[in-house]
């Protein structure tokens, strides 16, 4: 049987690597800012927070958000769900069905090879979503939202 402990870990310039069963992996600005956050061959649910992060999904049904910074995050293989929300973030799926919301902030959106859902909201900033080759659909969400679109089959206005 495993002890369950308490307290406070403090990180500088480390990685996190979540091991065992499905869960969640949280990263809070007090704590983690701007780390690498790695999800395992489980479900995993990542939150980025604060900072700078590169968040790293893995081959289930991953849930990734970055919250607020420019963040990097890569869906891998499962059917992702990806949030980039506040900052200009960078947002790569992967060949399954992934569904990708760029949040705020000026954004780039890969959407990869599956069949994908790109979420593009508000803002003043022109994000730019690069579509795969699967059949994707962009949805456009609010005033002065207008992307750069590349390759995309089926847009909703």
């Amino acid at each position: 049987m495993r002890k369950a402990l308490s307290g406070v870990l403090v990180l500088t310039s480390a990685s996190i690597l979540a091991l065992g069963t499905a869960g969640t992996a949280h990263a809070s600005r007090a704590f983690w800012l701007g780390e690498v956050l790695h999800g395992t061959n489980t479900v995993d649910r990542i939150n980025g927070y604060g900072g700078n992060d590169t968040i790293l999904g893995y081959d289930l049904h991953d849930e990734l958000r970055g919250d607020q910074g420019a963040d990097h995050i890569y869906g891998g293989d499962g059917d992702d769900q990806i949030y980039g929300d506040a900052g200009d973030d960078r947002l790569y799926g992967g060949p399954r069905y992934d569904t990708i919301d760029t949040g705020s902030g000026l954004d780039y959106v890969h959407a990869g090879p599956g069949q994908d859902m790109v979420v593009v909201r508000r803002g003043v900033h022109a994000d730019t979503v690069h579509c795969g080759t699967g059949r994707d659909e962009v949805y456009i969400k609010g005033a002065g939202a207008n992307p750069r679109l590349y390759g995309c089959e089926v847009v909703h206005r």
